[in-house]
């Protein structure tokens, strides 16, 4: 890597958004500089498609729904329920354990295990009431969150199809 420190401390210092200035076409630019990679280092895409690129990443094809999908109906099969459409106004505790959620229609659900999807500041500011906050987390600003997977071996491969047809994935068993 120290051949290419000098290329690396530089793209650490762009913003995509000022990368995707330099674009002139309307596409690329609105690629770089919109949405949640805006915020990010320019380096973090410079590695992704060196990644993708060397066939060390990927993509889920049909994107994170197809990786939604395949969760849900996992959970299903385990005899868990899924809802959605229902927005959580907070966690309910009781001797500083979770214990259920309330739901925005006032409608309140028990459980053994809470687990947010929500970012930090979300959970403990909002759901929490901010009970679980100390005064250091406070000063701290919500920032974009990036999210990488990485699975190196033992992962076997679902075909396309099976990921776009619920019929077809619960058919294959998996």
């Amino acid at each position: 890597m120290l051949p290419y420190l000098r290329q690396l401390r530089r793209w650490s210092r762009v913003g995509c958004a000022e990368y995707g200035r330099g674009f002139t076409h309307p596409l690329l630019r609105s690629f770089f500089g919109e949405g949640g990679s805006a915020q990010l280092a320019a380096l973090a895409l410079v590695l992704m498609f060196a990644w993708l690129t060397g066939r060390d990443a990927g993509y889920a094809i049909g994107g994170s729904q197809a990786i939604i999908g395949l969760i849900a109906d996992n959970l299903r099969n385990l005899g868990g329920r899924l809802r959605t459409g229902a927005p959580v106004e907070k966690i309910l505790v009781e001797r500083d354990t979770a214990v259920g959620v309330q739901l925005a229609s006032g409608e309140t659900i028990a459980a053994n295990w809470v687990i947010s999807a929500a970012d930090g500041h979300a959970t403990t500011d909002k759901l929490l009431g901010g009970r679980y906050s100390d005064a250091s987390d406070r000063n701290l600003k919500p920032f974009p969150s990036y999210l990488q997977v990485s699975l190196r071996r033992g992962v076997r491969s679902v075909p396309a199809a099976r990921l776009h047809d619920p019929g077809a994935r619960q058919a294959a068993g998996r």
